[in-house]
């Protein structure tokens, strides 16, 4: 097949489907058209271009199973594959990232395309359902991105082996998102299959990957996506089961590192609140200040403990409360996960502060949303928790305040 004869709709769909592996047709008009909601002609014209890449053996399929929707799966067969880095200009041997925006240092020898082996690229028809979420999400974050801050990447770029002291590992997660080039996510499509012992495992072997990582390498959060499904049936039992395995297998890493889970649908106040998140913290320390200059303090003070631990303490004549703070999503770990190491050094920050004579009144809680009240589950499955993490949660929902952000941003 000469590259000659195909048109520039065929090229485009055969780049498209080198970049996101396997598509249904519905999602390529999503791309290649640029609009979220294609028309009927437009996804029409797609399904046409791809008869004739199928007829000229440059693109095959599979069809979907009830599970994962109806029609096909459209992926590049091995000719295909070879033309899509031809029309990429992809050198034998080539090095690329994955993210879109290292092709805007090419002179500098980045490059977002690699020299991939067709094994590596052909997408997962074992878990077509979970890879066409993974894409739908991809998708969904393209359109939520007004403002070019977001980018991306495929685990067949996101993979990375690691040594760590418990060994040699390989960390592969679903995809990898950066927002404004410096804050890393990665990102884990939740079909519902994997029960607590599997997701303990995965867990594990983030913790040990994130072990052998400067402490400025780890990323912001770990972000689950769900399908839409999830949001009406058993949402919060399947959160409490993905948290549970979290806090018990990523130790210190908890506190560090958060776990945010979102269906689908809302995809776009989560991302929403990670893009704005280095604003609302300001408005953190505001609300907070208000709201415990109301309650009669005199000062209210921020700080960080380790470069890591945000709290506040709120000063009244000789005597101080402390006051553990969080920005939270509806679903996120770190209340806990913050709360938990905080507790445990309690001590070395009550010691810092009464060296300046202070007494303390008392210990605070406060968790400031912006879109929905977090969930914070107040009971866990008893055999995977432990004495201490149940004492830790009672002092957690002790005295705990709930704060909106919307009224002052």
């Amino acid at each position: 097949m000469r590259k000659s004869t195909l048109s520039n709709r065929d090229k485009d769909i055969i780049r498209t489907l080198y970049r996101y592996r396997g598509m249904t047709a519905w999602q390529l008009a999503q791309k290649v058209h640029n609009t979220y909601t294609p028309k009927n002609s437009q996804k029409s014209m797609i399904h046409n271009y791809l008869k004739r890449l199928k007829e000229q053996k440059l693109v095959t399929s599979k069809k979907l199973e009830d599970d994962a929707g109806l029609g096909s799966i459209y992926f590049l067969t091995p000719s295909g594959f070879n033309i899509a880095k031809d029309l990429l200009n992809i050198e034998i041997g080539q090095v690329g990232d994955g993210y879109l925006f290292a092709d805007d240092f090419e002179s500098e020898g980045y490059h977002t395309h690699a020299d991939l082996e067709y094994s590596i690229y052909k997408p997962p028809l074992e878990q077509i359902g979970h890879h066409l979420l993974l894409i739908d999400t991809l998708i969904k974050l393209d359109f939520l991105d007004k403002e070019n801050l977001i980018d991306y990447r495929l685990s067949m770029y996101a993979t990375r082996e690691y040594q760590s002291d418990k060994g040699n590992g390989k960390l592969r997660p679903d995809a990898e998102m950066l927002i404004d080039s410096s804050r890393s996510y990665f990102i884990e499509i939740d079909k519902g299959t994997e029960g607590y012992q599997q997701l303990y495992g995965k867990f594990i072997n983030y913790k040990h990957y994130f072990s052998q990582l400067n402490k400025e390498e780890l990323p912001d959060a770990i972000l689950f996506i769900t399908d839409e499904k999830r949001q009406l049936y058993g949402i919060k039992r399947r959160w409490t089961t993905i948290l549970t395995a979290f806090l018990n297998a990523m130790g210190s890493f908890s506190a560090r590192v958060n776990l945010i889970f979102a269906p689908i649908n809302m995809l776009e106040e989560t991302i929403s609140l990670e893009m704005k998140r280095p604003y609302y913290h300001k408005l953190v320390e505001e609300r907070i200040r208000t709201f415990f200059i109301n309650k009669g303090y005199s000062s209210v003070k921020f700080f960080k403990f380790n470069s890591m631990l945000s709290f506040a303490v709120a000063i009244k004549g000789n005597k101080y409360q402390l006051i553990f703070t969080r920005l939270a999503n509806e679903f996120e770990s770190l209340a806990f996960g913050g709360f938990f190491l905080f507790s445990k050094k309690m001590h070395i920050i009550d010691a810092e502060i009464q060296k300046n004579k202070l007494q303390r009144l008392g210990l605070e809680q406060v968790i400031l949303y912006h879109d929905r009240k977090p969930y914070l589950p107040s009971a866990f499955p008893k055999e995977k928790w432990t004495g201490d993490q149940q004492k830790y949660m009672e002092i957690l929902f002790n005295h705990l305040t709930y704060l909106p952000l919307k009224n002052i941003s």
